[in-house]
């Protein structure tokens, strides 16, 4: 006999997934306007900002596209790694990656057109487009549906290997940074400044902040 509950429960946790999933694309939006502001503050950008951002002023390659390379070379790690583990719906990591790389050109070439030659004004650009990624990470990473590229292919690594995630994490930002300081003595603006220590100080604290409330709200709506 079939069990009606479970089967009205395993409705309810498919259709969940989608809207979790909708969400999760939206909050990738939000997350590239978070992103342009930083870049658009033009005070200093964490590890992988500043990564894509000095390797584009080198290559001509706008933001948004070697963002887009950037992922999809760590999706095609995660792959590579996990082999027939990685699940079907990690897929959808590519869509999402190219939505988002095209979203942060459409922000920086588009709408963010205004200047920022006072400091002040460059300040409270970046204050915003720290909480507005902050904000937005949150949402993805509450959302539980797709991982993050980098944070996916650490995850791949720590299942095959004796470190812990943390571990690769931190490496990724220290390689990111010797990176992108390389490519500033190439030719590439100033990339890594006072806003990268602030990236890399506060990012934690408020991202946390605001998974707690999204966590509850998640709870509350019945989507996790």
């Amino acid at each position: 006999m079939i069990d009606i509950n479970y089967v009205n429960r395993g409705k309810i946790v498919k259709k969940s997934m989608w809207i979790r999933l909708i969400i999760a694309v939206l909050a990738q939006i939000i997350l590239a306007m978070g992103i342009a502001l930083l870049i658009k503050a033009c005070i200093g950008l964490g590890p992988v900002d500043a990564f894509n951002a000095s390797l584009s002023q080198l290559t001509g390659i706008t933001v948004g596209t070697m963002s887009i390379l950037f992922n999809t070379f760590f999706i095609i790690g995660q792959i590579f790694v996990w082999r027939k583990n990685f699940a079907p719906i990690q897929y959808l990591q590519i869509p999402v990656t190219v939505i988002l790389g095209r979203m942060i050109d459409f922000f920086l070439i588009y709408v963010l057109i205004f200047d920022t030659s006072s400091y002040l004004i460059s300040v409270i650009i970046f204050v915003l487009g720290l909480i507005i990624m902050s904000f937005s990470v949150g949402i993805i990473n509450t959302s539980q549906v797709i991982y993050s590229p980098l944070e996916g292919f650490c995850l791949a690594l720590e299942s095959v290997t004796s470190l812990k995630f943390v571990q690769y994490r931190w490496g990724a930002d220290i390689l990111l940074i010797i990176c992108s300081f390389l490519f500033v003595t190439m030719g590439a603006d100033n990339v890594l400044r006072e806003g990268t220590i602030a990236v890399m100080v506060l990012f934690s604290p408020i991202l946390n902040y605001f998974m707690e409330q999204q966590i509850a709200w998640f709870n509350k709506a019945g989507l996790i």
